[in-house]
């Protein structure tokens, strides 16, 4: 029988960089933005599964940040899937507006027309009608319910209460 040792066991490991984490999150939501805004410019039709893809994502790389309020991380995993969501939209919007959709624009974000990104972002809520409306509702919260559903997934192999607990 092993001897049990108080130093080791009241040892605390250290928490990864939350910083770095959110960083990265961040800039996936951009990239994931980018291939949904492609994916729309050149299909020129948005399927309702391609809502679920950007919050599978986010929620699986939110869900790797060690935090412990998994809620609060599972609230802004909902907001970076709802941006990355709209950014696709405008800029396929855009895209559609210049004929081809805007890779130069991109990495140059001071150029892009940033004060018409709610109405180039969400165009179905303002000139849609009710079955673009509620299309679009159900692409949002099929992302959303993804993202809330990974993002309070853990591979450690506890609950939801023991990880909030440590």
């Amino acid at each position: 029988m092993e001897e049990y040792n108080i130093e080791l066991a009241t040892q605390k490991i250290k928490p990864k960089n939350i910083l770095i984490q959110v960083l990265i999150a961040i800039v996936a939501t951009y990239a994931i933005g980018i291939m949904y805004g492609m994916v729309y410019y050149y299909v020129e039709k948005i399927w309702l599964l391609m809502g679920a893809i950007p919050g599978v994502i986010l929620g699986y790389l939110f869900s790797k940040v060690e935090f412990s309020h998994r809620s609060l991380i599972a609230i802004f995993c909902i907001i970076c899937t709802i941006l990355s969501l709209a950014l696709g939209s405008f800029f396929a919007s855009i895209g559609f507006g210049i004929g081809k959709f805007p890779f130069a624009y991109l990495l140059n974000l001071g150029v892009l027309p940033w004060d018409l990104f709610f109405e180039l972002s969400f165009p179905e809520f303002i000139n849609g009608d009710f079955f673009d409306i509620l299309f679009s509702i159900g692409v949002y919260g099929l992302g959303i319910v993804c993202a809330f559903g990974a993002a309070f997934a853990t591979n450690s192999g506890k609950t939801v209460e023991e990880s909030n607990n440590d």
